[in-house]
C-alpha cells in the first residue's frame, strides 16, 4: 500500500457514562441502543452519502472486503471495521481523512445532544499493525488533551433534567403512572431512541416466529 494514504479512528468517549448516567432504564436502554446505531451504521452512512458505498453493503451497509484500498483508481476510502464504539477507515487523501474525522465527531454530539467523540488520523506507516498503532496513540493523546471534567451545566434558575442531573431541562414529559418529569434534550433522545429499539425488537421477533423461532413474549420488552 502506498504511503499517501491515511488511517482514521473514531471512538466514542465515555460511553458507560453516557449510557448509565439516567436513572431510568428505558433511557438506559435507549442511550445503549442509540450509541450503537451512530457507531455501527451511522457513521458508515457519513461515507456512503459523501463518497459512495464502496465497500459498504446495500441496505445493512455491513462491511465488505473488497474492494481494497490497493491503489484501485478512483477509490477514496475502504472500511475498515465498525464495532465496540469504534470506527476505522481508510482513505487515499489527507483532505477526505480529515473532513470524515470532523463529520464523524459531529454527528455523536447532533445524534445525541450529550455525547462526544474523538477521532485522529495517521499516515501509513509501511504495514496495516504500524499504522494502527500509530493512529491509536495519536487518538489517545486527543482525548488526553480534550479531556474534562464532566460539571452540571444547569444554572440556580432553571430546572435542572431528573432523570440525568448533567444538563437543564428542555421539556416536560408524561409519566406511565400519569406524573411530569423535567428532562434535558439529550434524555429525550434516549427516549425517542428506546422506543424505536422497542418497535425493531418486536418486529425482528416476529421476524423471528415466522422463520419457525420462539413466541414473541412483550413482558420480555
Amino acid at each position: 500500500m502506498d504511503k499517501g494514504f491515511f488511517l482514521v479512528i473514531v471512538d466514542a468517549d465515555r460511553i458507560h457514562e453516557y449510557v448509565f448516567t439516567p436513572h431510568q432504564l428505558k433511557l438506559i436502554r435507549g442511550g445503549s441502543a442509540l450509541q450503537d446505531q451512530l457507531n455501527r451504521r451511522g457513521v458508515l452512512e457519513l461515507l456512503e452519502q459523501r463518497w459512495g458505498r464502496t465497500n459498504l453493503a446495500p441496505g445493512n451497509l455491513r462491511i465488505l472486503d473488497r474492494p481494497r484500498m490497493d491503489g484501485t483508481q478512483g477509490q477514496i476510502y475502504e472500511a475498515v471495521y465498525a464495532g465496540g464504539g469504534t470506527t476505522v477507515v481508510m482513505f487515499g487523501e489527507r483532505q477526505h481523512a480529515e473532513e470524515f474525522a470532523q463529520s464523524a465527531r459531529g454527528l455523536y454530539l447532533e445524534g445525541t445532544r450529550a455525547a462526544t467523540a474523538t477521532a485522529a488520523a495517521t499516515e501509513w506507516r509501511g504495514g496495516f499493525r504500524e499504522t494502527m498503532k500509530a493512529a491509536r496513540t495519536a487518538l489517545e493523546r486527543n482525548k488526553t488533551g480534550r479531556a474534562e471534567r464532566r460539571q452540571p451545566s444547569w444554572n440556580p434558575y432553571g430546572k435542572p433534567c431528573e432523570s440525568c442531573g448533567l444538563h437543564p431541562s428542555a421539556a416536560i414529559v408524561r409519566q406511565v403512572d400519569e406524573s411530569t418529569r423535567p428532562v434535558c434534550e439529550a434524555c429525550l433522545r434516549r427516549g425517542e431512541h428506546a422506543a424505536k429499539y422497542v418497535v425493531s425488537e418486536v418486529r425482528s421477533r416476529i421476524l423471528a416466529v415466522r422463520s419457525g423461532g420462539d413466541a414473541v413474549d412483550e413482558r420480555a420488552l
